[in-house]
């Protein structure tokens, strides 16, 4: 074979990487995973099947994923980001808990329908990486239309369970009007819907045409109604975060950018929103007793909390927080294992062969600490401060207005459900969600990717 033709195959073969490891690519992967996940559970529920093909769907994402990722990193050296070391530092942490795990045989249990297996967390971290290529915000705003459709699709089944409908019986405690959609449990579903809370949020904020805002106007109130009628006190949470983000924020670059006509449109669309939420919620006070009593349980609980009894705190959280840091001293370096928080509750003083017991810490912070350990723990951190530093800086400083806007509205959902999360377990049905909007956040900026190829 001669020098021109191994030349040339060369070539081929580059242009294909760079097909196969390109923005694009990671920028289908993420999209293809986030409807294909829901749709999949939506599928296998029409013929009897729960909580059963998504998990399988998500698996294989998190097997293409890693082969993805891994030759991303290996085979193009110049497209590497500072943020790419989190992908291999939060799956080292994620292995190494699972290899000194206290009880390794509990991450294969056959009765739980919410193990949370390697190749999840393997998948979360794939969509972070993944996000972390889209230097394009093109695509960025590709992956956040497509969860607005994924929101309203979702949201027209939850409309239909405010009404009784239900596909299958839920197997989780629930009352017959409240919104799970697909996630089988409230809680669950409470956390996904800040996310999209914060997306229909931003859409209508930065809309600027008014077809664009009736379909934004019409995604807000169908996400936010969802989100509060899962009667889920972490989402009520989350979601009046992300209002509160999204006001300051547009009152801080207003002050920047002073006279800039752009920001006196957002900050009327913003008022918008709170009155597209606003009738949400009081439809929902008047058709429903349930916000009435999900405050009224509030109040019982704050009261009991100011007589200091902090257990029945967040629906019993208090009462599971304390059994999962009681455990952790004992654990600190790596954790009890991912997937074992039973653990936590064996070792207690409290433990009694009948006690009923928590697969989740429903705090992710905490759930983080006691399986993964004190640096497990510092690493997860690490990636959320920085994120946030990041996220702030790129919204006051870049001179591109798509890439600022999407930014911004990545940026208030995930503040919105970090706050939702120290109430909520950490579950692929919102990780994959949130870890994607993580890398979107911090994707590397077009110009510096134009360097690296140069």
């Amino acid at each position: 074979m001669n020098t021109d033709t191994v030349a040339t195959l060369k070539r081929k073969g580059s242009s294909l990487l760079d097909i196969l490891l390109g923005e694009k690519a990671f920028c289908f992967y993420i999209i293809a995973c986030m409807i294909l996940v829901p749709l999949s559970e939506f599928i296998s529920e029409l013929f009897g099947y729960q909580l059963t093909a998504e998990r399988m769907v998500f698996s294989a994402f998190g097997v293409i994923g890693a082969f993805m990722c891994t030759a991303k990193f290996a085979l193009r050296p110049s497209g590497r980001h500072w943020s790419d070391i989190f992908f291999f530092t939060l799956n080292i942490f994620m292995f190494l808990s699972l290899i000194y795990s206290c009880d390794i045989a509990r991450v294969n249990r056959p009765d739980a329908k919410t193990n949370e297996y390697p190749i999840f967390f393997v998948g979360y971290y794939c969509m972070m990486f993944a996000g972390f290529q889209l230097s394009s915000a093109k695509l960025r705003k590709y992956v956040l239309y497509t969860m607005v459709v994924i929101s309203g699709l979702m949201g027209i089944l939850g409309i239909m369970q405010t009404f009784g409908f239900k596909i299958m019986p839920v197997p989780w405690k629930t009352t017959t009007t409240q919104v799970y959609v697909l996630t089988q449990n409230t809680n669950f579903w409470g956390g996904l819907s800040v996310l999209f809370v914060g997306l229909t949020a931003g859409a209508v904020i930065f809309s600027r045409k008014i077809s664009h805002m009736i379909i934004s106007g019409i995604s807000a109130f169908i996400a936010v109604y969802c989100s509060f009628n899962s009667m889920a006190r972490l989402a009520w949470a989350g979601d009046i975060v992300v209002v509160v983000v999204l006001f300051v924020s547009l009152l801080i670059m207003m002050r920047k950018n002073k006279g800039d006509a752009d920001y006196k449109l957002y900050l009327r669309n913003f008022f918008i929103f709170v009155a597209i939420a606003a009738a949400a919620v009081g439809v929902t006070f008047i058709i429903s007793d349930l916000p009435a009593r999900r405050i009224g349980l509030s109040a019982r609980e704050m009261q009991d909390l100011g007589q200091g009894n902090s257990d029945s705190f967040g629906s019993d959280r208090g009462w599971k927080w304390k059994i999962c840091l009681e455990s952790f001293p004992k654990h600190w370096v790596l954790g009890v294992g991912i997937d074992n928080i039973y653990q936590c509750y064996k070792e207690s003083i409290y433990w009694t062969t009948n006690m009923q017991y928590s697969n989740f810490a429903h705090n992710v912070y905490i759930q983080t600490l006691v399986t993964q350990g004190l640096f497990g723990f510092l690493n997860f951190m690490a990636l959320l401060v920085i994120s946030t530093v990041l996220g702030i800086k790129r919204v006051l400083k870049s001179q591109d207005r798509d890439d600022r806007v999407v930014t911004w509205i990545c940026f208030a959902m995930f503040i919105g459900y970090s706050a939702a999360a120290f109430f909520n377990c950490r579950l692929f049905y919102v990780e994959l969600y949130y870890m994607a909007i993580i890398g979107m956040m911090n994707a590397r900026p077009a110009k510096e990717l134009a360097k690296s190829k140069s």
